[in-house]
């Protein structure tokens, strides 16, 4: 309802309105009323709505795309990898031509992502910008929904499989614009930082409650 009222009225703040609202009721419906504990569904159990989750945002993510800025430099990295295995790797800018131009910025050394879709490319033969743009992307896409699953278990293990369901609708639905939620959850996948908001944060949150 959130994700429809604010594609509609083109409003974040008609959507954190219903969602608050929406968050509101389930509190007190939760203090008021006593629910009957009926244990939480295994996730084996349900490996096939995880699944069809997961086939259906890779479908989803397989057929969107923004361009992004991000992506000539991130490319770049990727294709001056493979193309120049003798070289030394992020030592130098490699975007626009010149020799001995350092990186605008130190961190950019230390990126490995980019690499690891080099390595895929170069071991594979495939072309470097269909394996960052579509095959990295719709790989990811398949991990998102058992990521945000086992995340959705740790924190309420009888409703798991509705937050898990609902998570993944609502990236689908966000039109929050550039370097927005939904921006970052379906349409930058080939992009590191999406992978660490996606896969990475949700993991790492679900490990620590876990252990």
């Amino acid at each position: 309802a959130a994700c429809l009222g604010g594609a509609i009225t083109g409003s974040i703040l008609v959507w954190w309105a219903i969602a608050v609202g929406t968050l509101a009721l389930a509190t007190i419906r939760e203090v008021v009323q006593k629910s009957v504990d009926w244990g939480p569904p295994p996730i084996s159990q349900s490996r096939w709505l995880i699944l069809g989750l997961s086939l259906l945002f890779a479908a989803a993510v397989s057929v969107a795309h923004r361009s992004d800025a991000d992506d000539s430099f991130y490319i770049n990295l990727i294709v001056a990898a493979v193309a120049q295995p003798e070289s030394a790797l992020l030592t130098g800018d490699t975007l626009h031509g010149y020799a001995n131009v350092a990186h605008s910025l130190l961190v950019f050394r230390l990126m490995t992502w980019e690499i690891f879709q080099a390595v895929l490319a170069r071991i594979t033969g495939l072309d470097p910008l269909w394996v960052a743009h579509t095959l990295i992307p719709i790989f990811v896409a398949l991990l998102v929904p058992m990521a945000w699953a086992r995340l959705a278990f740790q924190l309420a293990p009888r409703q798991w499989p509705w937050i898990t369901t609902f998570t993944i609708l609502a990236l689908l639905c966000f039109g929050d614009g550039q370097a927005g939620y939904g921006d970052f959850g379906i349409l930058r996948l080939q992009q590191g930082k999406a992978v660490m908001l996606q896969l990475t944060i949700p993991l790492c949150a679900a490990f620590a409650i876990e252990f």
